[in-house]
């Protein structure tokens, strides 16, 4: 794997998480979604991204991007728990 576009590929995906992050914050304010819809928004987003990620071999931030797919499917049952 190239170095450069590996990195590159790590930029990609903080930018594309946080970019995403704050439109579903947006998306809350404006009463678009409701709050208990974001985990489960966030998961399939980190999802769709390892799915990307995969296509560019990069296998460590896949790993890590469907931890945090995991991660954010937990948060999203406890809302339904509750």
């Amino acid at each position: 794997m190239n170095m450069g576009l590996s990195k590159f590929n790590q930029a990609k995906a903080r930018v594309d998480a946080d970019g995403f992050s704050k439109a579903v914050e947006i998306a809350v304010i404006r009463n678009t979604i409701n709050p208990e819809e974001m985990p489960m928004l966030k998961s399939k987003f980190y999802r769709r991204l390892a799915k990307t990620m995969k296509r560019q071999n990069e296998e460590e931030l896949v790993n890590e991007l469907l931890k945090l797919s995991e991660q954010q499917e937990n948060e999203g049952l406890i809302y339904h728990n509750k």
